[in-house]
C-alpha cells in the first residue's frame, strides 16, 4: 500500500492531447471523474499538472476534491517583464482561481532555464515569499539533465525536483546524484516514466523518427518474455526499485489503465527480474522528448 500512495496522477491528459502513444486525445471529464474517485478510494492523492496543460487546472478545480494535495508549474517567463513579482503572482492567482484552491503544495519553475537566467535569483526570492504567505506549500522545479540539478544546488535550496527517469534513460542514476539529493531533504518526483507511452508501442506503430528505439525495445520484450513478465510491469519495477523517489508519475488516460497501473505497483517485486542496467540509453534524441521533433 506504502508504493501505492507513491503514485501522483499525472494532469496532462487532463487537459490536452499529451503523449505520443496517446491515441485518444485528452481525456473525457467524466473519465476524469472516475480516475480521481479510484484513487481518492485508495489514498492516491497527488497530482501534478501546469497553467501549460491546456484546460488542466480548470478540470481539476472543478473535479477534484480537497483531499487531493496539487503541484503546478508556472508558465514560463515572458521576455521584457518588468515587475517579475507581480507577473509570477498573477501567474500563481490565476492557477490558484482555476483550481478553485486558496494555496497549493507546490509550485514547480516549468522552465529550468528560467531559474539558471540572469532573473533566477529575482524569481527565487519572489517563491520565497509565496512559500512564507502559505500561497505555496513547496519551490520546486522541473529538470532535464543531472547538469541542470548540479547548477541549481549550487544557487538555490528547492523542496522538490521533477525529473525523467525510465529504463532508457537512467541518467540521473550515476554519481548517486538522487543520494545526494535526498541528503538536501528534497522531495523526488520521478516522471516520463513509460517515455509518454514509447516504452509500451508496438514498433508497427512507432513514428519513423523513433524508429532507433525498436531494437532496445525487441531486446525488452525478448527478455521480458524469457522472465514471464508483462513490460509495462517490468518498467513499473524498475522505477520502484529506486528507493529515494518519493513520487512517480503515471498519466493516466482512464480508470481501467489506473486500475492496471495500481495492480502492477502493488505486485512489484523489490529484486529486479531484468537486468535493468542493459538498457541505459544516452541517445538524447531517443530519450528526450524535446528532440523528438528535431529527430
Amino acid at each position: 500500500m506504502k508504493n501505492i500512495q507513491k503514485i501522483m496522477l499525472g494532469g496532462a491528459q487532463f487537459g490536452m492531447h499529451y503523449g505520443i502513444a496517446n491515441s485518444h486525445g485528452q481525456v473525457a471529464e467524466q473519465e476524469i471523474s472516475k480516475i480521481l474517485q479510484l484513487a481518492d478510494s485508495i489514498q492516491i492523492s497527488n497530482i501534478d499538472t501546469a497553467s501549460a496543460y491546456g484546460v488542466s487546472e480548470e478540470i481539476l478545480g472543478k473535479l477534484a476534491s480537497s483531499n487531493f494535495r496539487i503541484v503546478t508549474k508556472l508558465s514560463p517567463l515572458d521576455q521584457g517583464i518588468d515587475d517579475l513579482g507581480h507577473y509570477v503572482r498573477k501567474q500563481l492567482s490565476l492557477s490558484l482561481k482555476r483550481l478553485r484552491r486558496e494555496s497549493c503544495k507546490g509550485l514547480l519553475v516549468h522552465h529550468v532555464n528560467d531559474l539558471l537566467g540572469e532573473k533566477g535569483d529575482e524569481l527565487y526570492t519572489v517563491l520565497s515569499e509565496l512559500k512564507t504567505e502559505n500561497k505555496i506549500k513547496k519551490i520546486g522545479v522541473s529538470v532535464y539533465s543531472p547538469d541542470q540539478v548540479e547548477a541549481l544546488l549550487d544557487r538555490y535550496t528547492l523542496d522538490i525536483i521533477q525529473f525523467p527517469l525510465n529504463l532508457f534513460d537512467q541518467r540521473f542514476l550515476k554519481n548517486k546524484l538522487l543520494s545526494k539529493l535526498k541528503e538536501e531533504n528534497i522531495e523526488l518526483h520521478a516522471r516520463s516514466i513509460f517515455l509518454q507511452g514509447l516504452l509500451l508501442m508496438n514498433e508497427i506503430t512507432i513514428p519513423k523518427h523513433l524508429t532507433h528505439a525498436i531494437p532496445l525495445l525487441q531486446r525488452l520484450d525478448e527478455e521480458c518474455n524469457q522472465k514471464g513478465i508483462q513490460i509495462r510491469l517490468a518498467l513499473i519495477e524498475f522505477v520502484m526499485s529506486i528507493k529515494e523517489i518519493d513520487y512517480y508519475i503515471f498519466g493516466i488516460d482512464n480508470h481501467k489503465q489506473l486500475s492496471e497501473i495500481i495492480a502492477d505497483v502493488g505486485n512489484s517485486d523489490t529484486h529486479s527480474r531484468i537486468q535493468f542496467e542493459n538498457y541505459a540509453c544516452e541517445d538524447l534524441s531517443l530519450i528526450n522528448p524535446m528532440n523528438w521533433a528535431k529527430a
